[in-house]
């Protein structure tokens, strides 16, 4: 019975399109702000007794990103490109360790990501029954400000104070990918 909990999300999305005599492009906004509360307890083998097990009063979170594509033909060449990025950020705030009348310690933990990417690619056919693509993609992502600090309720005395080191860094990735086509039926 004394459980509960509450979830808030808020949400809004943009996407944009358009076209030019040659290709197409295509780009989306969002943003995320969201909210969670949970109350769990912890119940006794003959489940006659409840007692409190975690409070978790504040849990928030909120995100934003973007991205954007283009493609088009020029040559012969089918070309594509584009970007996306996104950027994370979350903490609990949280009541635990139960003593038998109240819950004694309090924690807040979190930290943030951010990601970005951009990447390009073409293709096209190589003969009349080959067709050739190659892509490019380059990813940065970095994990900051992470962190945990617990202490006692009652006295304030730190119980832990964590800071975790950031860390970045950036990821290649590239595809090559050659298509035959058996049969002119088959298109």
């Amino acid at each position: 019975a004394a459980q509960r909990n509450a979830t808030r999300i808020d949400a809004a999305a943009l996407a944009l399109a358009g076209a030019w005599p040659s290709g197409v492009w295509h780009a989306t906004a969002y943003a995320q702000d969201q909210a969670f509360r949970s109350f769990f307890s912890a119940v006794n083998a003959a489940r006659t007794l409840e007692a409190p097990a975690n409070d978790q009063f504040d849990v928030p979170a909120d995100a934003a990103g973007a991205s954007a594509t283009f493609a088009w033909t020029q040559g012969g060449v089918d070309w594509v490109a584009g970007a996306d990025a996104r950027a994370v950020r979350g903490e609990t705030r949280e009541d635990f360790l139960f003593n038998g009348t109240t819950l004694t310690r309090r924690r807040i933990a979190g930290g943030e990501q951010s990601f970005a990417g951009a990447f390009i690619g073409a293709g096209g056919a190589w003969t009349q029954d080959w067709r050739l693509d190659a892509r490019l993609r380059a990813d940065r992502w970095a994990l900051t400000d992470g962190r945990r600090r617990e202490w006692d309720r009652a006295t304030g005395a730190s119980v832990r104070d964590d800071r975790f080191a950031d860390r970045r860094d950036v990821a290649w990735s590239g595809q090559l990918e050659a298509a035959w086509r058996v049969t002119p039926a088959w298109t």
